[in-house]
């Protein structure tokens, strides 16, 4: 759900990553009217978000968020990568997902389906998984639901 608040923090925290590698790939409000709880959530098209860096963006969006007079009063501010536990939201998390092992779910003749697999390639109309005995399956960006990365484990 959007509102207002989203809207403009998100516009904010859009223009503080605008000249850095990362890009937004989730907002999210928790909390209270009089004490909300933000988490914003970065990633790079390549390798990963360190702290140094969630911690620059954090200084600057607190910065914005009190010189525009988003939200008076109390609040909290989290910036994070998003982790293996939260979904892929943006497209570009996928090509550096590429070669990983991925819970997919997705849509097959109207009707919601889980498969597991590797993703093995990213195109322009969506990804290629390739599960079980090496059956490939193409899944259109329309079609795709969810997808979260699997943790490896040696």
């Amino acid at each position: 759900m959007k509102t207002p608040l989203i809207d403009t923090i998100n516009e904010l925290a859009v223009s503080v990553l605008e000249d850095t590698d990362m890009f937004l790939v989730d907002l999210e409000i928790k909390g209270s009217d009089n004490n909300p709880i933000i988490w914003i959530y970065v990633d790079t098209q390549e390798g990963g978000v360190n702290i140094d860096q969630c911690a620059k963006v954090s200084k600057q969006l607190v910065f914005l968020v009190e010189s525009h007079e988003v939200i008076i009063g109390k609040f909290t501010l989290n910036v994070s990568s998003p982790g293996l536990d939260r979904p892929l939201k943006d497209r570009r998390q996928y090509a550096k997902n590429t070669g990983r092992k991925a819970a997919v779910v997705h849509s097959v003749d109207g009707e919601s389906k889980k498969l597991n697999g590797v993703l093995v390639e990213v195109r322009e109309s969506g990804i290629v998984l390739e599960a079980d005995k090496g059956k490939r399956h193409e899944i259109t960006w329309d079609d795709l639901a969810e997808t979260k990365i699997l943790p490896a484990f040696k």
